[in-house]
């Protein structure tokens, strides 16, 4: 059975039994996920974003993606070895749509810059597109000392940075609790979080509830447990580079036969 092979490493990696359980537990749920529907998007049409779907951002090779098919979005752990540097070990990243959006839009406005306004309150911080940040910066009406500008996480892991090939688009609508095994999630036992995390990272950000957001630990990440199949995935956004390359669009729709193909405006470039 396939899921022993993944209980093995988990067995490999924990020695305690509540931990070992919840791992096995979201293996299980992992495998008998529903599969998601195709959309019946057509060329030109935009995508869009439904609370409790994931995008999951990547930079590897088209010819490459029969992995990903195979064996889903896994953490780095459950397919090649563990790394002693991971701030979220035994996880895979996401980020969490709550709100229904369009997916052009969510790019455009969190692949620019987190904007922090030092005031007399405390810092506001705004997160603006990236050919709006001198406008917020000019016509802001708050009263403050200073302001400091961060790149978005999205810019880094989105394909809008073009060493980044492409995004998942995972549909998790009807797979909720396979979702809520996550760091950021008040469902997963705080004691399990503690036995998994960096104790650095645990003390700074989780101890006490995942409260302590800030521009490297934003409140639309999505750290899940183990991961997530490929049998989620709705649809696939490509840098500008694949975009204008018909063999590896060709290549990528006959791996993933199901999904449509968009650019990073949202727009369906491939049915």
């Amino acid at each position: 059975m396939e899921n022993e092979f993944y209980y093995n490493l988990v067995n490999k990696y924990f020695k305690n039994k509540v931990v070992r359980k919840k791992f096995y537990e979201q293996i299980d749920m992992f495998f008998a996920a529903l599969p998601v529907k195709p959309k019946n998007y057509k060329i030109g049409d935009y995508v869009e974003l439904r609370e409790n779907y994931l995008i999951h951002g990547t930079k590897i090779k088209p010819e490459e993606l029969i992995k990903i098919k195979n064996n889903g979005l896994l953490g780095v752990e459950f397919y090649d070895k563990e790394y002693s540097n991971q701030k979220k070990p035994y996880t895979c990243e996401f980020w969490h749509i709550k709100e229904k959006t369009l997916l052009g839009d969510y790019i455009k406005k969190y692949t620019g810059g987190t904007i922090f306004y030092e005031t007399r309150e405390g810092m506001i911080e705004n997160v603006v597109a990236f050919d709006q940040i001198e406008n917020e910066i000019k016509t802001t009406n708050l009263d403050y000392f200073q302001w400091q500008v961060y790149q978005t996480k999205e810019g880094r892991f989105l394909p809008t940075n073009k060493k980044v090939t492409m995004s998942f688009i995972i549909n998790g609508t009807n797979n909720t609790k396979l979702l809520n095994n996550s760091i950021q999630s008040d469902d997963l036992d705080e004691n399990i979080k503690k036995k998994i995390l960096p104790k650095w990272f645990y003390d700074k950000y989780v101890k006490g509830g995942f409260h302590n957001y800030d521009s490297y630990e934003t409140r639309r990440e999505s750290a899940i447990l183990f991961g997530i199949p490929s049998s989620l995935i709705e649809g696939i956004c490509v840098n500008s580079f694949i975009e204008k390359d018909t063999n590896t669009l060709k290549q990528i729709k006959e791996i993933f036969p199901n999904c449509y193909i968009c650019n990073v405006e949202g727009k369906v470039i491939v049915e």
